[in-house]
């Protein structure tokens, strides 16, 4: 069965829209900093989109668009300063980027507070720790997407493909909070197939169907 992902979309719109407003009326305007490094072709049509959608419900939205030269000094220097601004309220780094970067330390720059992907130590450790504050969104979304067409995960059998720490991980984690029982298949564990057939939902996400 497909599920459409529009009218969630645009229900999830609204919401934050009217939310965004409140906080507008009370002085306070949300903003998010993009920060692309290099000409990576997905990555700049990726951070458009996020930077259109996050303008059009009214936040201050602005991509900082940096050499894929750049030192990572440099760079470390520039989320300082953001994390530091009381006037911005997310940042987000997009990856990949260049190799003269360490990904996972880049992702610790990042405020927890601002860390609008939920990919610092911190937040991903409060997930763990059942006391989640910034999730990544693409195991929020999925949950959300099905709770907003009325499934129930109580008490299914759910399986889970990969174990990124980006979707697999943090998905399992959300599926053990809506109390469905977890499989969690990786690239070791044998006869995958036989145990995604045993599950009411199996979820893919290891970037292929």
């Amino acid at each position: 069965m497909l599920l459409a992902a529009k009218p969630y979309l645009d229900a999830k719109k609204n919401l934050l829209a009217t939310r965004v407003r409140a906080l507008k009326s009370n002085g306070v305007i949300p903003c998010l900093k993009v920060i692309l490094v290099g000409e990576d072709p997905a990555s700049v049509v990726y951070v458009e989109k996020k930077r259109t959608t996050a303008a059009a419900l009214g936040l201050s939205a602005e991509t900082l668009k940096l050499p894929s030269t750049l030192d990572p000094r440099e760079l470390r220097k520039l989320v300082d300063h953001l994390n530091a601004d009381p006037n911005v309220h997310g940042i987000l780094i997009q990856r990949p980027l260049p190799k003269q970067f360490v990904e996972q330390e880049v992702l610790e720059w990042v405020s927890p507070e601002k860390d609008v992907d939920g990919l610092h130590p911190t937040n991903l450790g409060r997930l763990a720790q059942g006391n989640p504050t910034l999730i990544s969104c693409t195991p929020k979304g999925t949950i959300e997407l099905l709770e907003h067409y009325g499934y129930s995960l109580q008490g299914r059998l759910c399986a889970v493909v990969g174990r990124s720490p980006i979707v697999g991980r943090p998905l399992s984690q959300l599926l053990l909070y809506k109390n469905a029982t977890l499989i969690q298949v990786h690239s070791q564990t044998p006869n995958p197939k036989d145990l995604t057939r045993l599950a009411d939902f199996v979820f893919v996400a290891i970037g292929k169907p």
